[in-house]
C-alpha cells in the first residue's frame, strides 16, 4: 500500500506538481509552510479572488510548490529528494533548490548560456 507521502513524491517526480499541491493542501500537519501551501491551492481553485485582491495567483501556486518541495525536501526541477543538506541553487530555471542531477545537467548549461549569448543569439566570450 502506497502512503500518502510516497503518493506526494511519485507526483513530484512526474511533475504532476499541481496535482501533488492538492494533496500536500488537504493535509493537517505542515509546520511553517502551512499557509505557503495552502494559499498556493486556494489561488489555483479560485484565480479571480486573488486577482481581485491584487495578487498574482501563478506566483501564489509556484509558492505553493515551492514549500511543498522545502517542507518534504523535493528537487524543484525533477521532484526527487534532495540527499545532501541543503540542495542546490535552481536559478535561473526555476526559484528553489534542485538535486545535485539536475544542477549538474540542466541549471549550469543553462547559467552558462545566459551568461555567454547575448540577445540575438550570439555567442561570445
Amino acid at each position: 500500500m502506497e502512503t500518502k507521502l510516497n503518493l506526494l513524491k511519485r507526483l513530484m517526480r512526474k511533475q504532476q506538481q499541481r496535482d501533488a499541491l492538492k494533496l500536500a493542501a488537504s493535509w493537517p500537519q505542515l509546520g511553517e509552510h502551512k499557509e505557503r501551501i495552502t494559499r498556493g491551492w486556494a489561488a489555483e481553485v479560485n484565480p479571480q479572488l486573488y486577482t481581485q485582491m491584487g495578487q498574482v495567483p501563478k506566483e501564489l501556486v509556484e509558492d505553493g510548490i515551492r514549500a511543498v518541495c522545502e517542507r518534504y525536501r523535493l528537487c524543484i526541477l525533477c521532484g526527487c529528494e534532495l540527499e545532501d543538506k541543503f540542495g542546490h541553487n535552481a536559478q535561473p530555471l526555476a526559484r528553489g533548490c534542485c538535486c545535485e542531477d539536475c544542477n549538474i545537467l540542466r541549471v549550469i548549461p543553462a547559467r552558462w548560456i545566459t551568461n555567454h549569448v547575448d540577445r540575438k543569439g550570439f555567442w561570445y566570450g
